[in-house]
């Protein structure tokens, strides 16, 4: 009887210990991304909150040619191996003539997938027609 109480509670131990190494992952996974040096743009207001299944995240973009473009960028990190997505968000739209068009003023949906040790980045523009 004994034996048929330790196996759930192994399995049970194994996906909280995937959930925070997962949560890990993504953190530093964030963290590379916005410590990126680029002549053109400057990454600024850096957050990260973790979280027990999911992590947000979110920075600034700001270009650095004073042409006023700024973007926001919000992430929800899953915390689990076994989710379909590593990570979706949305970003803000940089133009300000496109305010009035654009439903939230979001520009364009993504999902990040991981496939065979590689990154598939999936981006949904809004339509402004």
């Amino acid at each position: 009887m004994k034996k048929l109480l330790i196996i759930p509670i192994i399995i049970f131990l194994c996906f909280i210990a995937q959930i925070f190494y997962m949560g890990h992952i993504n953190e530093s996974f964030f963290y590379n991304l916005t410590q990126t040096q680029n002549p053109y743009y400057e990454i600024k207001n850096i957050n990260f909150h973790k979280g027990f299944l999911n992590s947000k995240a979110d920075f600034t973009i700001e270009d650095k040619y004073n042409l006023g473009l700024i973007s926001k960028l919000d992430f929800k990190f899953n915390n689990n191996y076994f989710s379909k997505f590593i990570a979706q968000g949305k970003l803000s739209n940089p133009f300000k003539l496109l305010d009035d068009k654009l439903q939230n003023k979001e520009l364009a949906w993504f999902k990040i997938q991981s496939i065979q040790n590689d990154l598939n980045v999936s981006i949904q523009f809004q339509d402004i027609n």
